[in-house]
Order: structure tokens, then C-alpha cells, then sequence
């Protein structure tokens, strides 16, 4: 059982939504600045978040004291447009963030398998995370928890921090976050666009099978106090 409830955001236009999402995910990061001088932010890619780090990269706040991860990788080159370590450069640390310390995951010359420990050790340094935020794809998965992939029990299941994975669509080769490395965040959110993702959030809630749609590990965990913010 959830110790507490999803908080559901709804907003009548995405500027909006990129705003407060920018505004209380700077709070928290300020929070933990406060508390413990420093803090650690770990973030999704794809087209969705592009908007909300640009204004994220506008918020006050000393960016020298943040570390700033990825919830998971595409694993190409940095250079590359579908690379999520470009994206988070180009939109969050090229316009007002650039004083953070950015901690990737690819690593030039190795396989996912070949580079699970390195990253697992780089992530560790930065273990448990003050906030974490995630997507949602079509088919119900979030970081790179794909639907009925092998990887997927270990990655849901095991006290590790990261994993090799694998997606149904190119390129196919992902390092992701675990739940277990999520679920340590101090801060929680999911960020949703769209009628046809409100669609898969609401089917979601309708079901408890985890391998059809990883997501669900999120939405159920007994200790993530997830926020969603949709618009």
C-alpha cells in the first residue's frame, strides 16, 4: 500500500505547464542546497522535456552546488540529435545552468553491458537523489523500463542502480536508471503531454500488471510520492 497519494497537476496550456514544473522542481533543488550544500537532479529525454528545461535553466537558483544526471540514455553519440546528454547540454546547461556539474552515461567505445559498472559507480556518488523527473512513453514505459523486455524483472527488482536495455524502436541500445535508483528520490515527477498520453496514464492506474506497462512500478510504489503534471 502507497504511504501516500499521487498528486495530479492539470494545466490549461504547456507554457504553463513547463513553468510550474520548472519553478518547483528549482524549490526543491534549493531545498536540499539548504540542507546539505548541495544537490542532484536526474532527467529524461526525448521531445517532451525540451521546453520545461529551457525554463528550468531560467530559474535562480546556484547551479554551481547541482549535479545533473539522466534517468536514462540512448546510447549514441553525444554529438547526435538523439542523444539525451545533447539534449539536456543544449537546452538546460547552454542557457543558465552551465554552472552545474553534468554526470552522463554513455561512454565512447563500450556496449551498455560494458559500461553498467562505471556508470552504476558514477551514479552512486550521487546516491540517494534529491529529484528525479520521468516521461511516459505510448506503450506505458518510463526511463528505459520497456514492456516485456528481458531486462526488465532486474531492472524493476534488483538493488542495483542502472542497467543495460534494450527498445523496441532505434536506436535500441539504453542504459537506464532501476526503479530501485527512482524510488530513492527525495522528489518524484512525471511529466505527460496530451490527450493520448492522459489516455495511457488512465490505463495505467486501471491495472496492476507491471510487464505490460512498466509505468506502473512508479504509479504503485509504496515509497514514491509521485506528482504528476499534465496539460
Amino acid at each position: 500500500m502507497k504511504s501516500t497519494e499521487n498528486v495530479f497537476h492539470i494545466y490549461d496550456s504547456l507554457p504553463t505547464l513547463h513553468k510550474m514544473l520548472a519553478y518547483k522542481v528549482a524549490r526543491d533543488l534549493e531545498t536540499a542546497i539548504a540542507a546539505k550544500g548541495s544537490a542532484s537532479l536526474m532527467l529524461s529525454g526525448g521531445n517532451t522535456p525540451r521546453p520545461f528545461l529551457v525554463q528550468l535553466a531560467a530559474e535562480n537558483i546556484d547551479w554551481s552546488r547541482v549535479t545533473v544526471g539522466l534517468v536514462d540514455e540512448r546510447w549514441v553519440d553525444p554529438e547526435s540529435g538523439a542523444s539525451n546528454e545533447n539534449l539536456v547540454r543544449s537546452e538546460l546547461l547552454a542557457n543558465g545552468a552551465g554552472a552545474a556539474t553534468f554526470v552522463g552515461m554513455y561512454h565512447s567505445g563500450e556496449t551498455t553491458t560494458e559500461a553498467v559498472s562505471e556508470v552504476e559507480a558514477d551514479y552512486k556518488a550521487l546516491f540517494p537523489f534529491d529529484v528525479v523527473v520521468l516521461g511516459m512513453g505510448g506503450d506505458g514505459h518510463t526511463a528505459s523500463l520497456f514492456p516485456g523486455r528481458p531486462e526488465l524483472q532486474t531492472l524493476l527488482n534488483d538493488t542495483v542502480l542502472c542497467g543495460a536495455a534494450e527498445a523496441p524502436v532505434d536506436p535500441k541500445e539504453r542504459m537506464s536508471l532501476s526503479l530501485y535508483a527512482i524510488a530513492s528520490a527525495a522528489h518524484c515527477y512525471l511529466h505527460i503531454e496530451g490527450g493520448a498520453k492522459l489516455a495511457v496514464y488512465e490505463a495505467a492506474l486501471d491495472g496492476d500488471e507491471v510487464d505490460t506497462m512498466p509505468v506502473r512500478a512508479i504509479l504503485n510504489h509504496p515509497d514514491i510520492a509521485l506528482e504528476v503534471f499534465y496539460a
